[in-house]
């Protein structure tokens, strides 16, 4: 959104930022206090589902996710569709009207994937315990990969799919998919930001891209909005992009959106941590959600090389103050 603000408009947004997680956490803690004395005076049992703590913190995002009428005007101008070629799919009868099941389908490429190359671009989704998705170590895949999880939610909802697509250059995937897929690229709707090339041209990493900087800001922007239409989530969770348009997306139909991670990430962990690892130290939803190791300010032992075992740490040192 700070494409679109003044200084003014974006300091007070990063303050009401801060102030929408305090007041989430208050909130948390006032509501459980409420629901034990209502079922037990002497209880600590957490007796809140999770997924009403994830929809309370998704829809706090969606509310700053604030959509002026610029940014509606952006994304109405931008969005191009492109129909599917036939009427059937499945079981579906020819003379019967199917509505589609829109999925969202963010795959990295640019300069996420410039480090290493198209050559080296992963054949198989990646585990929960992969690497940390680092910039200069993280894994990118071919397209093919997405591709196989789009046709599995097309098994399972055996409907007609319409896809959200978001990637930076979305002109050239799907020439790709319509040259190497033609079948599923005709049985499927196809729905992209349309931007002129010329935004995205820029000397190694996006956050060098001056001249362009604005109008990047603006197409990412509107890319979010494009990806929260999804009913399921094909893509990047180890991308703060991938996982913001999650939770807009779970904001946007009230419920856990089906997600496939190619990179192996959760929701539960940072971008710069392996998630394997660290999945026996998410204690709690609210640990999920809110935990970042930036604001602490600690040094990292081989951050480049492991990414953060911070959460690990702080877990391990509250322990060992326990037991002494």
């Amino acid at each position: 959104d700070t494409h679109f603000l003044t200084d003014d408009e974006r300091a007070e947004m990063i303050n009401l930022a801060r102030s929408d997680v305090q007041g989430y956490l208050l909130a948390l803690k006032g509501r459980r206090m409420w629901v034990d004395v209502k079922t037990n005076a002497n209880s600590t049992k957490n007796t809140v589902a999770p997924i009403s703590d994830l929809l309370a913190f998704c829809h706090i995002l969606l509310i700053r996710f604030n959509r002026r009428s610029m940014v509606h005007q952006y994304y109405d101008d931008h969005v191009r569709t492109i129909p599917a070629k036939t009427d059937t799919q499945g079981d579906a009868s020819p003379t019967k009207i199917v509505e589609p099941f829109p999925v969202s389908l963010h795959m990295r490429r640019a300069d996420s994937c410039d480090h290493k190359g198209r050559d080296h671009h992963q054949a198989e989704a990646s585990p929960l315990h992969s690497i940390a998705q680092m910039s200069g170590t993280r894994m990118c895949y071919k397209t093919a990969v997405y591709l196989a999880s789009l046709e599995r939610i097309e098994q399972k909802v055996r409907r007609p799919l319409e896809v959200y697509l978001s990637t930076d250059d979305a002109g050239k995937v799907l020439e790709e998919i319509e040259t190497e897929h033609p079948d599923l690229f005709r049985r499927m709707t196809w729905k992209v930001i349309e931007v002129a090339r010329d935004t995205f041209k820029y000397s190694r990493y996006i956050e060098y891209a001056k001249a362009n900087h604005a109008e990047l800001g603006r197409s990412a922007y509107a890319d979010l909005w494009h990806l929260s239409h999804g009913q399921a989530f094909v893509g990047h969770l180890g991308s703060r992009f991938g996982k913001i348009s999650w939770y807009l997306a779970t904001a946007r139909y009230n419920t856990l959106i089906p997600f496939k991670s190619v990179d192996g990430h959760s929701v539960c962990c940072e971008i710069d941590e392996a998630c394997g690892e660290t999945a026996p130290y998410v204690t709690s939803i609210e640990n999920c959600l809110t935990f970042a190791h930036e604001p602490l300010r600690r040094k990292h032992a081989d951050y480049w090389g492991q990414g953060s075992k911070m959460r690990q740490e702080i877990a391990n040192s509250t322990i060992l103050q326990m037991s002494a």
